[in-house]
C-alpha cells in the first residue's frame, strides 16, 4: 500500500514540475544579470548537435550555452567567421570567444588579434583559450563570450577583455584543453 502512495506522490511532482516550472519556456523570457564580469544569461544546455542541424533560438548574442556542434574550433585568431555552434563547444571547454565586426577599423582588429598573444595561459592546460574571430552577425563592435556569461564593447577596451577572460577562464562545464 505505501508503495502505491509513493509512487502516486511521485507522479505527481514530477506532473506539476512539467506543467508549473519545468515545461518548454521560450529561450527570450530567461532572465539575464549583469555583474562586473559580464551579464550572466540562463544555460541553455550542452547538447550536441550535427553540423546545420535545427535548433531553439539562443538566449543571448553572442550565444553563451546551448545547443553546438561536435567539434570545437582550435584555439587561436581567425581570420574567416566560424558558426556560433562551434564556437559554443570552444565556451563549453571553459575558453572565450572574442568576436568582433568585420567593419571595425583595422588598427582595432590588429589590437585585438596582438591582444590574443598577451592573455594568460590557462593552469591546467598551457594554452591561451581563446578564439578571436570575426562576426558579421554581431550587435556590438566587439562582444565576447563564456559559458553563460556575455559581455558588449563600442570598441576594443583591453583591460575590460583581459578581466573578462581572467574571469572565466577555464569556468564552462567540461574541463578540458
Amino acid at each position: 500500500m505505501w508503495l502505491g502512495v509513493a509512487v502516486a506522490a511521485v507522479a505527481a511532482v514530477m506532473i506539476g514540475v512539467f506543467y508549473l516550472g519545468g515545461g518548454n519556456k521560450p529561450p527570450a523570457e530567461t532572465p539575464s544579470t549583469k555583474t562586473n564580469a559580464g551579464t550572466k544569461h540562463a544555460d541553455q544546455g550542452q547538447e550536441h548537435i550535427t553540423n546545420g542541424a535545427a535548433h531553439e533560438p539562443y538566449n543571448s548574442d553572442l550565444p553563451s550555452s546551448g545547443p553546438h556542434y561536435t567539434s570545437p574550433a582550435p584555439w587561436g585568431v581567425k581570420e574567416q567567421e566560424l558558426a556560433d555552434e562551434t564556437l559554443i563547444h570552444n565556451m563549453e571547454h571553459g575558453g572565450i570567444v572574442i568576436a568582433y565586426k568585420p567593419d571595425l577599423p583595422k588598427a582595432q582588429i590588429d589590437k585585438l588579434k596582438n591582444l590574443f598573444n598577451t592573455l594568460p595561459r590557462s593552469q591546467q592546460f598551457g594554452s591561451i583559450k581563446a578564439i578571436v574571430v570575426p562576426r558579421a552577425k554581431n550587435s556590438n563592435a566587439v562582444q565576447l563570450a563564456a559559458w553563460t556569461y556575455t559581455l558588449n564593447l563600442d570598441n576594443v577596451d583591453e583591460k575590460q577583455i583581459i578581466e573578462f577572460y581572467k574571469s572565466h577562464l577555464d569556468k564552462g562545464p567540461e574541463l578540458v584543453p
